[in-house]
């Protein structure tokens, strides 16, 4: 049946018309495209990064005696259905419109750190100021933890120098 169709269609008068070998060779091309393209976008789609769902609570920042020393304590939860690694944690602080940005310590566990499903690490911080911080003004602080090649940053906290 097909083969007959297509006999019928190719003797017909319009067959030799330069439209329809024009609409023909258009819709074989667009068939082609979709066939190749299609796959790559799909292929593009599933290499987007999900972001991570990550709850960051950062806690009790408070400056050392010597005026450089900076202490905070912070709980990771892994709030996704894999295993994530935490791979760097920065702690940002402002004192009078400057922001301070240091690397710390981690007490509690060791970087990079793998975090299963649904698991909370609880984890000490120390970092250290490159001169002498004010003392008795108010300032905001706040983490930005590496994750799987994604930058999380916590909620700012309120404290007092």
């Amino acid at each position: 049946m097909p083969v007959k169709l297509i006999a019928k269609v190719a003797s017909h008068h319009l067959a030799d018309s330069p439209i329809f070998v024009i609409l023909f060779c258009l819709v074989v091309t667009s068939a082609a495209l979709i066939i190749t393209i299609g796959p790559m976008a799909a292929q593009q789609h599933k290499k987007r990064k999900e972001p991570l769902k990550m709850w960051l609570s950062l806690q009790n920042v408070q400056i050392g005696i010597n005026g450089i020393s900076v202490d905070a304590d912070l709980i990771v939860k892994n709030n996704n259905q894999k295993v994530v690694t935490l791979e760097e944690i920065t702690l940002y602080f402002t004192e009078n419109n400057e922001i301070h940005a240091l690397e710390v310590s981690v007490y509690g566990a060791t970087l990079p750190s793998e975090l299963k499903p649904y698991q909370e690490l609880d984890l000490g911080l120390n970092g250290l100021a490159d001169r002498p911080l004010m003392e008795g003004i108010e300032a905001e602080a706040w983490v930005i933890c590496n994750i799987e090649g994604q930058a999380i940053e916590s909620r700012h906290t309120l404290f007092t120098m």
